[in-house]
């Protein structure tokens, strides 16, 4: 950690809290102070959720004012000179990597989503059988928040499962690399462009894995599969007996 000292004539001391490139997060202060105020800018490479805290002796800090949407950047204009003269940033929460996947064969993981039977006319999966194509959707939730702009699920032979990626997960214990309570989520499209626009139209289609808990990886190169990933299927509309 790094303390910056300047703008005269009132002490101020910036605070970097750096993690390892390219993962930085910083603050910037526009200045020299003009109109009696000064604004205060933090950036994200992380595009996740910060706190700025105001002290008045190092020790001692108060939060000023938080980005309540993850963001790589926000801004707060605040009185100057200012009454608490050191300024920090940081992180709320921490995170790690995880393969956002339902088919790793070297993790023992296979777990296609399945729709047991499809009663819409013309509905090219008929009778039933896994999720295949854009008309069916896939996102990840940690810690009941959804975290993944909707992915399709594969064709063919693959059908029933979505492409592997890396993703960057939060984790329970704020630690960076800790541990992560994980859900998948699969929809059909054609109720909704998210899986909780589709659960809101009342009209089945949709599910959810079990939860579970994964020790996520530190870097990217270090992502965790999903290890303990069951098959799910979608829940039917109301009323409908699909047995």
């Amino acid at each position: 950690m790094k303390t910056l000292r300047g703008l005269l004539p009132t002490l101020l001391a910036v605070v970097f809290a750096a993690l390892p490139a390219p993962a930085q997060l910083e603050l910037r202060i526009a200045g020299p102070p003009a109109g009696g105020a000064v604004r205060l800018t933090v950036l994200d490479s992380l595009g996740v959720q910060s706190v700025l805290e105001g002290s008045t002796d190092l020790r001692n800090w108060q939060p000023l004012a938080t980005n309540t949407v993850p963001a790589p950047s926000f801004t707060l204009t605040a009185a100057w000179p200012h009454p608490v003269g050191y300024f920090r940033v940081r992180r709320t929460s921490g995170y790690g990597w995880v393969i956002f996947g339902n088919r790793v064969p070297e993790a023992f993981i296979d777990a296609p989503v399945i729709l047991p039977l499809d009663p819409r006319p013309g509905q090219p999966l008929g009778p039933g059988g896994p999720l295949q194509g854009p008309a069916f959707l896939a996102q990840l939730a940690a810690a009941g928040r959804v975290i993944v702009d909707p992915v399709p699920f594969l064709t063919g032979t693959n059908a029933g499962y979505i492409e592997s990626r890396a993703i960057r997960v939060p984790t329970d214990d704020g630690q960076d690399g800790g541990s992560a309570t994980l859900t998948m989520l699969a929809w059909a499209a054609e109720f909704g462009a998210s899986y909780v626009e589709a659960v809101q139209r009342f009209a089945g289609f949709h599910g959810t894995s079990a939860n579970l808990t994964v020790a996520t990886g530190l870097t990217e190169a270090e992502a965790a599969p999903m290890v303990g990933l069951q098959r799910f299927i979608l829940t039917m509309p109301l009323g409908y007996d699909w047995r």
